[in-house]
């Protein structure tokens, strides 16, 4: 009798690795088509329904301004729907910017880093360098993604005053670069509580058939570094050209 467990485990284990990156794969494009549909849902229903009723309140109060008392009413009640109007606008936003399908990839950057700097007080420097506006569906996801996830980081645990950022369009690439003035990463940060972030940033490049890197800065702070294809390649291939399908 031969022990044939080792030779199957080789080609076993490998095959349960590329399952599981497909199956990640599957679920997180799942996902963004479920948080696009959701942001659709509120953005379209619940805002503009907000809107019409916030649009009635003030005709309401223009009727009614020779009554001190109840126009003061409607004047606050109109003031919490207009409040209404804009978390449902955020919430919406932070679930998929229309911007992202509609004005692309550049603006959608532009829009978040200047949400990201109203919200935080942190600057918040972006320069494009892109030869068109829009990319494939995927990649702009992808780059979009990486970007929103690498600033939460920056907020959580840089304690930086300042983010660069650079995305440059270069021989068939879109290269992110993201830079903050803070505290810097360690190796052990990198695998520590927060490496769960890091380790979904890894996998949404890779699935397009880019890589990222994140590396602490020779002077001061973070550095991240994202480069996938424009058109995206296919990564994960199984023996014999087959794919895994989960």
């Amino acid at each position: 009798m031969n022990d044939i467990t080792s030779p199957k485990q080789v080609v076993a284990e490998p095959l349960s690795y590329l399952k599981l990156r497909h199956l990640a794969a599957y679920l997180q494009k799942t996902r963004e088509e479920e948080r696009a549909r959701i942001a659709r849902e509120i953005h379209d229903e619940l805002g503009q329904l907000l809107a019409t009723v916030q649009m009635g309140m003030s005709m309401m109060a223009e009727e009614y301004r020779d009554h001190q008392k109840l126009s003061a009413k409607i004047s606050d009640f109109d003031q919490l729907l207009r409040e209404a109007v804009k978390t449902v606008q955020r919430i919406s936003a932070d679930l998929r910017p229309q911007m992202l399908d509609t004005l692309g990839l550049g603006d959608a950057l532009e829009w978040h880093a200047q949400e990201f700097q109203k919200r935080t007080g942190i600057d918040c420097t972006l320069t494009l360098l892109l030869q068109r506006e829009h990319f494939n569906p995927e990649v702009a996801t992808a780059i979009f993604r990486i970007f929103q996830e690498t600033l939460t980081n920056v907020i959580r645990h840089a304690e930086a005053t300042r983010v660069l950022t650079t995305l440059q369009e270069k021989r068939n690439h879109l290269i992110l670069v993201v830079r903050d003035n803070g505290r810097g990463i360690t190796p052990g940060q990198s695998r520590g509580s927060h490496a769960l972030g890091i380790m979904g940033m890894r996998e949404r490049a890779y699935m397009l058939g880019g890589r990222l890197k994140i590396f602490a800065a020779p002077e001061q702070g973070t550095i991240v570094i994202t480069r996938i294809p424009v058109t995206p390649k296919e990564k994960g291939k199984l023996p014999h050209g087959k794919n895994t399908h989960c």
